[in-house]
């Protein structure tokens, strides 16, 4: 392994002392050598998590054999598959609209006076509800995970409190569906992620490095809310692979660090000069087309 630069060393000194950790590293500048620097300063067993299979593979390779190097996915659906000893397809097939609205045999239904929706409009706001769920911190589906878009947009307090409550009644059924094994309806990615955070579960790691902790949702940064491993968010903020699937998912990653954060920049490679975090970030802003970016920045960066 290369000399560690400075910035390398002052986060391994961070990551000696035990507390949650955050590290926002630019292009370039060392973030999964100073990953595989933390991993390789501990005997005990730890965990890389990456954001897809082909990078955790690729991690594997690099870490030293006590670093797990996984997906969060990964560890989910192996649980879930041995403790409930649900079928492949059970986990995996994916609950497609046209697919629910045959299977409840959904007919029209009328809210108010004037919203009328059909089955397969019916069968996209519950799937949204479920998923909006499954993709949260919260233990019990409600009001707040169903979505008012397209139609409902223009419809007043009094019926989408109407269709809120048709949703969630019906969204509660189609989970309760969706978790019993001798049911049909799949579970899906999503769902079987949720199913296993519900659970809280203990990862048995000392440690866990979270890596794209940006491009995570509110599940998975719930798990590790109340964390029995170390853990260590680390984002990049000029390469986000996706918008912040969450504008909630900061605050439970705060939740983790306030009263015992340490928060370091990584902005310099092993052979580059430092580039300032603030001569980074208006690079970024001037690159980025869409306030959506820069709104998954802006939330990393109050982490």
């Amino acid at each position: 392994m290369p000399q560690p630069t400075d910035e390398q060393l002052e986060a391994l000194e961070h990551f000696k002392s035990g507390r949650p950790l955050k590290i926002t590293a630019f292009a370039g500048a060392g973030k999964t050598t100073t990953l595989q620097l933390l991993a390789s300063s501990r005997r005990a067993r730890g965990a890389y998590l990456a954001f897809n299979r082909s990078i955790a593979r690729e991690a594997s390779e690099k870490f030293a054999r006590s670093t797990d190097c996984r997906t969060t996915h990964s560890i989910a659906w192996r649980a879930v598959k041995s403790a409930r000893r649900f079928s492949s397809g059970k986990m995996n097939d994916p609950l497609y609209p046209n697919q629910l609205a045959e299977v409840l045999e959904l007919k029209d239904v009328r809210f108010g006076t004037k919203l009328r929706l059909g089955a397969v409009h019916q069968a996209h706001i519950l799937l949204r509800s479920v998923r909006n769920f499954c993709q949260s911190a919260d233990e019990a589906l409600g009001d707040a995970h169903v979505p008012q878009y397209g139609r409902l947009l223009g419809a007043g307090k009094e019926v989408l409190a109407e269709v809120r409550a048709w949703s969630v009644a019906n969204s509660k059924a189609i989970w309760s569906r969706m978790i019993d094994h001798r049911d049909r309806l799949p579970l899906g990615h999503d769902g079987y992620l949720k199913l296993w955070a519900l659970g809280r579960p203990k990862l048995g790691y000392q440690y866990v490095l979270l890596d794209e902790a940006q491009d995570t949702n509110p599940v998975v940064l719930g798990v590790h809310g109340h964390p029995s491993a170390q853990i260590v968010y680390v984002g990049d903020k000029l390469l986000l692979a996706t918008h912040f699937r969450n504008q909630t998912a900061h605050r439970a990653v705060r939740l983790g660090l306030d009263g015992r954060r340490s928060s370091l920049w990584l902005t310099k490679g092993m052979d580059a000069a430092p580039t300032s975090p603030l001569v980074a970030r208006h690079v970024w802003r001037a690159s980025d087309g869409g306030s959506g970016g820069m709104a998954s920045a802006n939330a990393l960066s109050q982490l």
